[in-house]
């Protein structure tokens, strides 16, 4: 069709033709002259009399003819001429190139579904459910292509090509849909419209969900049965076990808990088992599958998981003795036995078996993975790997015969140690997944015993350490046996191997292990027991110690006396000075160890707390917090990894302890010999803090550099010279960021703090030209953006009106625009990122912001106005990197509520990489950057691709052609109308019928590949989780429609605008009574779980999170209680110009938010507080937030409906 536009047209009349040049002219006259078309209307072939079905009959033999073959069988049905004619012209490359036909097909087949008549329209549905009904062998059959026959491949690959067809139509419909719903033109007889959807409704979802199971389509299994349940929910539990054997093929273990909560019978016992298997209960499955083959025969498949079971648990001879069994008395599974012989042989190290079994195995090149991998081992041992399956194997050949041929001994142990750390970099790039990652520490254990029978003669210290490496293999075993569901089933061999004489370190995961399965009086014997085993020799002094115990040894003591001293602590086995003295200890065996001083610091804070008043901490405790300072200070300067923790509350202890002494209405409280004693503590700890100035490089205060600023203020005149120190380091280093973080204080209303500001930067020595003059521009610059944003807009300004910068504030665009003007970064997240070091050996040199900074380079003159209550401007700027940035400055609104919240979710960030558990879901919270100039005004990054909730949901209703303005229901929602039975009655049976569940159609229509859409719904689930529980520990209200955007590339959650803060939501006109949004939107957009399985795990993952880290968590939010706030405390908003401002709200507001941390949960219509588990902490939540009469009382701007 391509040539006949062309030919059709003379030269000179083809515009687009002039403007390529002379060679592309000579090329185009070759073709227009010297071509002929393919195909034309009179040329075309006539079609044949295809049978019906096609698939299965002699036009349908092979996937090639079949897809040829309905194609044109399809094309014969198109009626529409233009459109009948391209596809006519394409027939012979259609008929000669089979990815021509799968291309064309779903475009034929939309089509003729179209203009399908009574007659054709029958026979394109028996092509479909032929090709998707045969009956098809068991997945696991699926898996390998050696054991597929040629029938069961062809059904798979048409079946391939039928759901990508359905798939198709499926985003054609969507498409049109929101095209001509835009333009009000999609009409009920509609006939695109009407045959595509009435097409989808005549498909069998539940048949569709089965037969993509079968092909091992999982995700586009799991959307097509949920589509089913959608339109028939009685269903939902008849259809649970196909729910749960998708999401054991997905390895989605929180799914199958969120299965196993919402059902309502009774599980069968192959069900039981899935379930247990999949979790990690592989114990508990390998008891039923044993009793089931004591009762009944098992199918072929259940034998392969007992198998499987047994080798999960780490018992090779038990599952070797059992494919045995099995081989002798079931024929036709011995080439499936012997797969699983290969792998016990190897994880037993028996090569000689090994090979006996691989001799008689003929492994074809697309063979199984067990008999692969055995020839890959078995190459090894004769030093015979070539390319094999296995890079890794291939590898570590390589340094083996490189270790082989060299002489010098530590060339020798460096390759080793090399190798090794690659080994660790590969494995923590992989899924963390406990049954993935000790397949993989399973066949390392095996080359590496290979490795020591090699070196063990010749080379005795490369063995001696490949040895340690097992050692340590079986630690990372043990490690991730811990961090897994199943503790007690899952990895219980580990405690059966008793390897504390030959891996020293083993007895502390042993002991972690035995904890774990709650034997605690196991655990503490082990750990006393693999002390004095470790650690037989005693010593008159610790240097003595120290020169005669390695660094390596030193560490394990330390460990094992830490672990100790916190079981100890734990279930109060000993008195405080006891315990202290255990802390200690372990401070004392390793003095290297960041960990052991950080936990004797936080055991320090601990104790503090036992003291009733301030005046009795402050006195009688103030030794414990000069110790405590010390330690967090000693803790920084063997490491960073804990820096959330110890620096927080270092500044904290010290600080408060500043401001204690220097209140003049506290200080008759304290005796003069007492105010000796707090002052001398004081100077102590100002000392220590200078020590850490000068011996940590400075951007280890970039965290806390917000702590800081906030603190400028502070009363006492030494304690403020050390805060100027500590500031003027990182202002000096790092003046880009940090003065975006200074600027708000320094445009500070309140005198002291605008002065004391100015003093910090006078001292951070601006002192060059180029430096005074970054200075000058940077506050020219953030001058200009505050008049820009403060500068009064048109209160009749319509949504897309466009205004101009140049007119309102023409000094901003000549700044930027200047050749002459500084460098200064963008106020945006990636800037502001804070990448640490992983060790103190790292410190010098270390790059903590990346280094593709992007600057201002002009700013866009057309700039809009976005219609809220302060109305914000977006404007645009172009960076040094030529893209556009968007920034939006927003007036009549404290950003820096909104600055700390996401300073506190970037801690929270930080934590959750961490987590085991946080990190195998990839846990989250979606920030941007804000960059507070002063107390009403401030600049904000704007994130792209973003819609929000109540947008979405609009969208999605108007699809449906179900959409009601929002005001239409404003009057049954008013909340002086009704009590609470008719507020409850009206919700139920008149508000939510108008707005029913629509937004899980959004990921539908947004996502339309099943693997991305399983990705995106995953995504918006755990965001959701975690958000909801940030938001529950920080009081985070006004979760409106507009408040809770969807990145429409990813599906993740953001929320925007944090003004409503510590629950203030509580104090409206109408009080906000939901913990956070949790609508039936909301709910319905997880999938028939709802609120089980992936939000209620995310969720408690969360909340347990944040309550471990509780002390630090509040550490960073401490600052509020030090900013003058006005939004919050009105009255007091003139007070404290001249000393440091105390907020007394936020003081209560940050009680509040330490008691929700301790999980204390108000009762229902009383004062008083009950502690909850995390478990019921979130189930109390989630019951709250999803309560009708919450609901039914809530705004209407709030939208409860939607």
């Amino acid at each position: 069709f391509y040539w006949k536009n062309m030919i059709s047209h003379p030269i000179h009349k083809v515009p687009i033709r002039g403007s390529y040049g002379t060679a592309s002219h000579q090329i185009q006259n070759k073709f227009l002259f010297h071509s002929r078309p393919l195909a034309t209307k009179n040329n075309v072939p006539p079609y044949p009399e295809y049978p019906h079905p096609i698939y299965g009959s002699d036009y349908g033999k092979t996937f090639g003819d079949w897809a040829t073959n309905w194609s044109l069988k399809m094309m014969s049905q198109v009626l529409s001429g233009d459109i009948k004619s391209v596809f006519e012209y394409c027939i012979v490359s259609i008929k000669r190139d089979l990815q021509t036909a799968l291309f064309f097909l779903p475009y034929i087949v939309v089509h003729g579904i179209i203009c399908s008549t009574k007659e054709t329209y029958p026979i394109i549905l028996e092509e479909i459910y032929t090709v998707i009904s045969e009956p098809n062998k068991p997945d696991e059959a699926a898996v390998k292509k050696r054991d597929l026959s040629s029938r069961s491949e062809l059904q798979t690959k048409c079946a391939k090509a039928v759901f990508n067809i359905i798939d198709f139509v499926v985003r054609f419909l969507e498409d049109w849909t929101a095209k001509h719903i835009s333009l009000y033109t999609l009409k009920e007889t509609d006939l695109t419209h009407k045959s595509l959807d009435g097409f989808l409704n005549d498909m069998d979802m539940l048949l569709l969900s089965r037969a993509n199971y079968k092909c091992g389509e999982y995700s586009r299994a799991l959307m097509y049965l949920e589509t089913y349940v959608k339109y028939k929910p009685h269903a939902f539990q008849d259809v649970l076990w196909l729910f749960l054997k998708i999401y054991a093929r997905l390895n989605d273990c929180d799914a199958i808990h969120g299965i196993i909560a919402v059902r309502e019978t009774e599980a069968t016992l192959e069900e039981t088992m899935i379930c247990h298997k999949a979790t990690g209960q592989l114990q508990a499955a390998t008891a039923y599958y044993e009793n089931l083959d004591m009762k009944t025969e098992l199918r072929s498949s259940s034998h392969a998981s007992l198998i499987q079971c047994y080798l999960g648990l780490d018992q090779p001879l038990t599952a070797l003795r059992k494919c045995q069994e099995i081989a002798a008395r079931t024929t036709d599974m011995v080439a499936k036995m012997e797969e699983f012989e290969a792998e016990a042989f190897w994880r037993l190290c028996d090569f000689d078996s090994l090979n006996n079994l691989v001799e008689k195995t003929v492994v074809s090149p697309e063979g199984s993975w067990n008999m692969s991998l055995s020839h890959a081992i078995l190459s090894f041992t004769r030093a015979r790997l070539v390319a094999h399956i296995l890079a890794e194997v291939d590898e570590f050949h390589e340094v083996v015969e490189r270790i082989k041929n060299t002489s010098d001994m530590s060339v020798s142990m460096e390759l080793a140690r090399n190798c090794m750390k690659e080994w660790k970099q590969r494995l923590e790039v992989v899924k963390h997944c406990s049954r993935i990652q000790e397949e993989i520490m399973c066949i390392r254990r095996a080359i590496l015993m290979q490795s020591v029978k090699v070196f063990q003669s010749n080379c005795s210290s490369v063995a001696e350490f490949f040895y340690q490496q097992i050692g340590n293999s079986w630690v990372e075993s043990a490690i991730t046996a811990r961090s897994s569901t199943a503790v007690s089933e899952n990895h219980c061999s580990i405690l059966s191997y008793d390897f504390s004489s030959l891996f020293k370190v083993l007895f502390v995961e042993k002991a972690k292990l035995l904890w774990a399965k709650g034997d605690k009086e196991a655990a503490l014997t082990c750990l006393q027991q693999g002390l004095k085993q470790h650690l037989s020799q005693e010593y008159d002094s610790l240097q003595e110690y120290y020169n005669n115990v390695s660094s390596d040894d030193q560490k394990i003591n330390a460990e094992g006396k830490l672990l100790l001293a916190t079981y100890l602590d734990e279930n109060t086995y000993v008195d405080v000075d006891a315990n202290i003295n255990n802390y200690q200890e372990a401070v004392n065996a390793c003095v290297q160890w960041e960990k052991s001083y950080v936990c004797l610091a936080q055991y320090y804070e601990r104790a503090l707390s036992n003291f009733k008043t301030t005046l009795e901490r402050n006195v009688d405790g103030s030794e414990m917090q000069l110790n405590a300072v010390m330690n967090y200070a000693e803790s920084l300067t063997h490491g960073c990894q804990y820096i959330y923790k110890a620096l927080p509350c270092l500044l904290t202890l010290w600080l408060d302890l500043g401001t204690e002494y220097s209140d003049p209405s506290r200080c008759p409280r304290y005796k003069e010999e007492a105010l000796a004693k707090l002052r001398s503590s004081l100077l102590k700890m100002n000392e220590i803090i200078r020590n850490l100035i000068k011996t940590l490089p400075s951007y280890l205060f970039l965290p806390v550099y917000s702590q800081l600023i906030s603190r400028v203020c502070h009363p006492d005149p030494s304690v403020f010279l050390v805060i100027k120190e500590m500031l003027t380091v990182v202002l000096s280093s790092y003046p880009q960021q940090a003065l975006w973080m200074t600027v708000a204080v320094y445009n500070s209303t309140n005198q002291l703090r605008a002065r004391r500001c100015g003093e910090v930067i006078a001292a951070a020595g601006f002192s060059s030209p180029e430096s005074k003059k970054f200075l000058k521009d940077f506050l020219r610059l953030t001058q200009k953006l505050l008049v820009f944003t403060d500068m009064p807009i048109n209160e009749n300004h319509k949504k897309n009106d466009v205004y101009s910068v140049s007119r309102i504030v023409p000094a901003l665009e000549q700044i930027l625009s200047s050749p002459t003007s500084s460098r200064i970064i963008l106020p945006i997240q990636k800037h502001f990122n804070i990448v640490l070091p992983e060790g103190v050996e790292s410190y010098a040199g270390h790059q903590v912001y990346q280094q593709n900074e992007v600057y201002f380079h002009r700013v866009q003159d057309e700039f809009t106005v976005i219609s809220s209550q302060q109305k914000p401007r977006k404007i645009t700027i172009v960076g040094s990197d030529g893209k556009e940035y968007y920034l939006l400055c927003k007036s009549r609104d404290d950003l820096r509520k909104d600055f700390r919240y996401m300073e506190f979710c970037n801690v929270v960030n930080s934590y959750l990489a961490k987590d085991e558990e946080s990190r195998q879901r990839n846990l989250q919270i979606r920030t941007y950057y804000v960059a507070p100039l002063n107390e009403c005004s401030g600049v904000i990054e704007w994130v792209p691709n973003m819609v929000p909730f109540r947008s979405a949901c609009i969208v999605m209703y108007r699809r449906a052609r179900i959409y009601q303005n929002l005001l239409s229901v404003r009057e049954l929602l008013k909340p002086e109308m009704y009590d609470l039975a008719t507020k409850r009655k009206c919700f139920m049976e008149r508000v939510l019928p108008i707005f029913p569940s629509i937004l899980n159609e959004w990921f539908r229509a947004q996502f339309p590949q099943p693997h991305k859409w399983m990705k995106a719904r995953t995504a918006y689930i755990q965001t959701t989780a975690v958000m909801s529980m940030v938001g529950y520990i920080l009081g985070l209200g006004d979760r409106h429609g507009e408040n809770i955007l969807f990145d429409t590339m990813t599906g993740e959650v953001m929320h925007v605008d944090f003004n409503c803060l510590f629950n203030k939501g509580l104090l409206f006109a109408i009080p906000e009574r939901v913990p956070f949004r949790l609508t039936h939107n909301i709910v319905c957009a997880m999938g028939p779980l709802g609120v089980e399985g992936h939000f209620r795990k995310c969720c408690e993952i969360t909340l347990r999170l944040l309550r471990s880290n509780g002390d630090t968590l509040t550490s960073v939010l401490r600052p509020f209680i030090y900013d003058p706030i006005v939004s919050w405390d009105k009255q007091t908003a003139g007070r404290g110009k001249n000393t440091e401002y105390t907020n007394e709200l936020a003081v209560k507001n940050l009680k509040d938010l330490e008691r929700r941390l301790q999980g204390m949960v108000k009762s229902k219509g009383k004062e008083c507080y009950v502690a909850l588990s995390v478990e019921g902490q979130v189930n109390s939540l989630i019951l709250e937030a999803t309560d009708i009469n919450n609901l039914c009382q809530m705004y209407f701007g709030w939208a409860p409906f939607l």
